[in-house]
């Protein structure tokens, strides 16, 4: 992994209890250090908001250039992400809008706002189609 990500994971797990009120934990028991780090995991437990009390373990796979890809780890019903390959509809981790000073702490503050804030008028998941959507407005 490059040094500036290195860097960057290393201040998350620093600060991510104090910049998320304690509703993020990165799981650094899965994360071994001496070999060269490609994926990791946070947890998230949002206290407020729709999925308030639930715990959605997320997992980032970091690449060298461009956003790191990120699935949720746990099943959940949410409709921006695939209930059937748990990839995650965020503009955050498209490409074209990564840039070099996105930190990892932006993307975990991103990921904490999407379980707040559900896009439920762009959905990626299925199960949140048309005649759901009738009945929700």
């Amino acid at each position: 992994m490059p040094c500036k990500l290195m860097k960057q994971l290393m201040q998350l797990i620093r600060n991510a209890d104090s910049f998320t009120d304690g509703q993020v934990k990165v799981n650094v028991d899965a994360i071994d250090f001496d070999s060269p780090l490609e994926d990791f995991k946070i947890t998230i437990c949002p206290n407020d908001g729709p999925y308030c009390g639930g715990t959605f373990v997320f997992e980032i796979n970091l690449r060298e250039h461009g956003a790191p890809d990120v699935n949720c780890g746990t099943p959940i019903y949410h409709p921006n992400i695939d209930p059937d390959d748990s990839s995650i509809c965020f503009n955050l981790i498209n490409d074209d809008l990564w840039r070099d000073n996105t930190t990892l702490e932006d993307l975990v503050q991103g990921l904490l706002w999407l379980l707040y804030n559900p896009a439920i008028d762009d959905p990626l998941s299925h199960l949140f189609d048309g005649q759901f959507l009738i009945g929700y407005r």
